[in-house]
């Protein structure tokens, strides 16, 4: 895709999370990932989040929860809000350290877009199906006002030329279909 295509995402994001990570070895999806141009790529893959239990009553009230050995039986609770609050978005935690401690995070987590991905296509299995549903949890996030611009910005140009509704299931989610040559 050449750099001046007029419905490039190139450069338009600081953070790119891609979910379904595996697919990044497909030559053809990777190439697109990767055309975003996004300062920081976050790779999502399939396994859980758990915050059903307080980390002080553990515990581990302070910091040493990240000094926890990978697969410890209260690594889970790195996801607590408690915790993030405490030791990451705390005034006084340096950056670098929360970036360290937001990243243990991150690896604990699968990231969605949406709730009932399939795959293969249609095949009835549902991403997470077997996962409890105490160990999940639907976060909305909102856009801030300088990246609800960007992105309205961009889908001003790119929606109804690359995206248009599905014709064949009315009230569907939109497919990649239409003239996306110019």
């Amino acid at each position: 895709m050449p750099d001046n295509w007029k419905y490039s995402l190139a450069g338009l994001f600081n953070l790119a999370v891609f979910d379904e990570t595996h697919t990044l070895r497909n030559p053809t999806s990777s190439h697109s990932c990767f055309q975003v141009g996004a300062g920081r790529v976050q790779p999502a893959a399939a396994s859980y989040t758990y915050n059903a239990e307080d980390a002080a009553t553990a515990g581990y009230g302070n910091e040493k929860i990240f000094q926890l050995p990978a697969g410890h039986e209260f690594e889970a609770m790195l996801t607590s809000e408690e915790v993030v609050e405490q030791w990451i978005l705390h005034p006084e935690v340096g950056s670098e350290v929360a970036g360290q401690r937001m990243r243990w995070i991150l690896e604990l987590l699968m990231i969605r877009r949406t709730l009932t991905s399939e795959i293969p296509f249609n095949s009835g299995h549902r991403i997470g199906s077997d996962i409890p549903g105490a160990q999940k949890q639907i976060v909305s996030a909102s856009f801030d006002d300088y990246e609800r611009a960007t992105y309205k910005a961009a889908e001003k140009n790119i929606f109804g030329a690359c995206l248009s509704k599905m014709r064949t299931q009315p009230g569907s989610s939109i497919s990649t279909t239409g003239n996306c040559e110019n």
